[in-house]
């Protein structure tokens, strides 16, 4: 892989994260405004409340520890085998980010069914503060060099 290659993959890289970074924010956002608006959207039992905020945390930290563990094994696989490595890396981001921002889709869903924003902010939290320290940067596309031979 060449400079330019890794150039151009770490900008697309960087380009999609920060996209992904900033959704968690959009989310809080239309949660925010849609209760000051409108004010209660559904009611739903404390028990049936507590159940989907557990099964969403649970399923939220699963995806976390994916969003961990499956990117470096996919590079592995995929810059080796790959035509254009750079491609293979902004794909390993790609997954990364998107494992990382699911958390906060939860958490607009735990938001919106439970009438209170304040139960979204948990989950907006973690996914920012993941997405925020997986940002792709220039040691991260050298690993990618290593890994491919090149």
């Amino acid at each position: 892989m060449d400079e330019n290659g890794s150039a151009s993959a770490l900008t697309s890289a960087r380009i999609l994260h920060s996209a992904f970074a900033a959704s968690p924010l959009i989310y809080l956002i239309v949660l925010r405004v849609s209760f000051s608006a409108s004010g209660e959207l559904f009611s739903i039992g404390d028990a049936v409340l507590f159940s989907l905020v557990v099964v969403l945390g649970v399923l939220g930290a699963a995806l976390m520890l994916a969003g961990l563990y499956l990117p470096p094994i996919l590079a592995r696989v995929s810059v080796k085998q790959s035509q254009k490595p750079e491609n293979a890396i902004v794909l390993v981001f790609l997954i990364r980010a998107a494992c990382y921002e699911l958390p906060a889709i939860f958490g607009l869903i735990v938001g919106l069914v439970g009438s209170r924003w304040e139960l979204a902010f948990p989950f907006i939290a973690i996914s920012l503060v993941a997405l925020l320290l997986s940002f792709p940067r220039t040691r991260h596309i050298e690993g990618f060099r290593e890994e491919a031979g090149s």
